[in-house]
């Protein structure tokens, strides 16, 4: 018996007695040659090699493996490592695949003759959705790359990408009964704007609704899901970092939806910053494995989420604000319709989200290009209307100029004649909104801790322990103490006070400078006088006057 050359793929239709060297069908089983002449069953199925694949983000091979169980034609995607070794292969018995420790070893050296004799059709595959090396992937677009999720859940996550209804029923059913609050409209745009986010190269962000229980947030949320699938697409704020972070990597372009249910969100709150910094920086938490470093997954997208308290308010850094688009009031009253509203969900969902990801991927180059420049424009438009230079509303410019982005591709694809221009109106009010500013809540705080001791203040002579320097009437903070307060984020505040003008730099543009004091030398922060006592604080104040 000699090798056989090359031959094409196998189908079921078409298999052969000598399925390959020294491998044969007998019975519809597989048997191997023993010695010469001599045959010993291997398999009672016949697993063949339908396809093979390379993945589009890591390069790695997979295969496709069927074979018939009783009439059923079965298949399952493996990374080529998984029929290499014996203890892997084995693993397929979960799937129905008759392999045991004592067949494997066989199976291993038939799956490397089967790849070694056939010229197996290549495809590609991903194990997430999204935008992905160039591809805008959805489970019900039709496209040239497979999906194959490899993580626990991400399956049961992609099964909810199923549609009823129409485009025209979603439309007149669902989103005509929320439409008049324009916040709702922005929240819903939200759920759009998600495929935009990686388009626009715009960091994730999340849109938060705030406001008292029972008025509407949880349903709205429901209506934003329903533009994508089925309502199990939604998490609740008592999900883990973990849960979030596997869910925030498959989904990757598509948006995260936490709600408050059961005040979940209460109950969770010390993890809420840990959250919003992970989740903005949109890259998984880097773990060590036995063979190595687990390669990163990164994903840019929108988290939807709601509750009866604003995000914000459950958190200390400054650096939250500009991550998070504020939302608040009532997305419902007492007039609206929810039953008849439950029921158009529960008949319209999933067809707007894939049409609107169709429409997209139609979009040659220049059309594209014309969505940035629109982007842009808008971008800018939103930012002139701050009246200075505030890093804080330069970001949040850039999370609403994608949603009006959204909701222009929505009019046209869709012909809503939704009036936009009430995103500009909320921008403003956004900006205007003091809780954003957790920057100047942070330097009112210090201010306030040593106004509160002046023990903390070097007047005329030194303390033991010092946070600031009453200098040439002005008010200085120690450097070294307003790092320890601020933490990891030290240098971004500091130069955020600076841009405010808030601080006095020195003549070179510096933010701190070493002022001398009874021969003591210190590295200081100065303080602008005009706004110490706009805050209404006084410092001029002296303990030891008294003594």
């Amino acid at each position: 018996m000699e090798i056989s050359s090359v031959k094409k793929g196998l189908s079921f239709d078409e298999l052969v007695d000598e399925i390959v060297y020294g491998f044969r069908v007998i019975r519809n089983q597989l048997w191997m040659e023993k010695s010469k002449d001599k045959w010993v069953p291997v398999c009672r199925q016949v697993p063949i090699i339908s396809k093979k694949y390379k993945h589009i983000e890591t390069c790695k091979r997979f295969y496709e493996i069927s074979w018939r169980e009783h009439d059923e034609l079965k298949s399952v995607i493996v990374p080529a490592l998984q029929i290499s070794r014996r203890n892997d292969l084995t693993l397929l018995a979960d799937d129905d695949l008759a392999v045991t420790d004592v067949n494997s070893k066989e199976l291993v050296k038939y799956f490397d003759r089967y790849i070694d004799e056939y010229e197996l059709n290549e495809g590609f595959m991903t194990s997430r959705i999204g935008l992905v090396k160039g591809h805008l992937i959805h489970p019900n677009v039709p496209d040239d790359i497979k999906i194959q999720p490899d993580k626990e859940g991400a399956q049961q996550i992609m099964d909810a990408f199923v549609e009823r209804g129409t485009v025209e029923s979603w439309v007149s059913e669902v989103f005509a009964k929320v439409r008049d609050v324009p916040d709702n409209v922005f929240y819903i745009l939200s759920s759009f704007a998600s495929v935009l986010v990686p388009l626009l190269d715009v960091e994730s962000f999340i849109v938060d609704y705030s406001g008292r229980g029972g008025k509407g947030k949880s349903t709205l949320m429901k209506v934003a899901t329903t533009v994508w699938g089925t309502l199990s697409l939604i998490g609740t704020w008592a999900d883990n970092l973990v849960q979030v972070e596997r869910k925030s990597e498959f989904l990757n372009s598509y948006p995260i939806m936490l709600d408050d249910t059961k005040n979940s969100r209460s109950a969770n709150a010390a993890n809420f910053e840990k959250l919003i910094y992970f989740f903005v920086t949109g890259q998984t938490k880097g773990r060590g494995t036995i063979k190595g470093f687990q390669a990163n997954s990164n994903w840019k997208t929108v988290l939807l989420s709601n509750g009866e308290s604003s995000l914000l308010d459950y958190t200390e850094s400054g650096g939250t604000a500009r991550r998070v688009v504020v939302l608040t009031g009532m997305p419902m009253d007492e007039n609206t319709p929810t039953d008849l509203l439950y029921k158009a969900m529960r008949e319209n969902y999933g067809v707007i989200g894939r049409v609107f990801v169709e429409k997209l991927k139609k979009m040659n180059g220049d059309e594209l290009a014309q969505i940035e420049t629109m982007f842009t424009s808008k971008k800018e438009k939103l930012y002139k209307y701050n009246v200075t230079d505030d890093f804080i509303a330069k970001t949040l410019a850039s999370h609403y100029a994608v949603v009006y982005t959204a909701g222009v591709l929505v009019n046209e694809f869709f012909d809503l004649e939704l009036d936009l221009d009430f995103i500009d109106e909320l921008y403003k009010l956004n900006i205007q909104n003091t809780t954003i500013d957790k920057y100047k809540q942070k330097l009112i705080k210090f201010l306030e801790k040593i106004d509160g001791n002046r023990n903390l203040v070097w007047y005329n002579i030194q303390p033991a322990q010092y946070h600031a320097i009453y200098h040439k009437e002005m008010i200085c903070l120690v450097v070294a103490a307003v790092d320890e307060a601020l933490g990891k984020e030290a240098d971004e505040i500091k130069n955020y006070w600076k841009d405010k003008g808030w601080l006095i730099p020195t003549e070179k543009g510096d933010l701190s400078k070493q002022v001398k004091k009874n021969g003591h030398n210190s590295r200081v922060l100065i303080l602008n006088p005009d706004n110490v006592k706009e805050w209404g604080f006084d410092f001029t104040y002296d303990p030891e006057q008294y003594k």
